[in-house]
């Protein structure tokens, strides 16, 4: 049975008239490519970890300028990381979790227009490991040793390595 198969593609690809039934089969594939590229993901998430306190002061993160990150094109929310040093305050099996001297802010719109601000104690977890799906994320103080995830930082914040933040490790 595969070598059939074997053989009615080799005749397909050698016959002109089986390539033009493939063409509404790669039009399909190229439309689905491109439809893609204008989907926006949602960086908002609740991930609630627990995690070991530790000191390190060779290890920090300095971000060199406020940095203002956005949910989506229209945004319904913002947040705004400020410029300064994060120091490590814990870590677990996958991140590190490094501290803001400054609170974050967190601004809500609807309709374009700012509803409610929010100012949060947290800071960056920056994640050990480069092949993470999610290789950072801004997190808050839960509750006791907890730290909860609220916001996905992807390709875009790791890029800014060098630029926009640093690490000391």
């Amino acid at each position: 049975m595969a070598t059939q198969f074997r053989m009615f593609t080799a005749d397909c690809r050698s016959t002109p008239a089986c390539r033009w039934h493939l063409l509404p089969f790669a039009a399909l594939i190229l439309t689905l490519q491109q439809g893609c590229g204008g989907l926006e993901l949602n960086p908002l998430i609740s991930e609630h970890r627990v995690i070991r306190a530790e000191q390190d002061t060779s290890k920090s993160l300095t971000v060199s300028r406020d940095l203002v990150l956005h949910d989506k094109r229209r945004p319904s929310h913002e947040i705004r990381l400020p410029s300064g040093v994060y120091a490590l305050e814990g870590e677990d099996e996958e991140y590190w979790y490094l501290r803001s001297a400054v609170p974050l802010r967190m601004v809500d719109f609807h309709h374009g227009e700012e509803t409610d601000k929010h100012s949060l104690h947290g800071g960056i977890a920056l994640g050990k490991y480069s092949t993470r799906s999610v290789p950072a994320a801004v997190y808050i103080d839960g509750e006791g040793t907890a730290k909860v995830l609220i916001w996905k930082l992807g390709r875009e914040f790791m890029s800014g390595e060098g630029r926009d933040w640093r690490r000391s490790f």
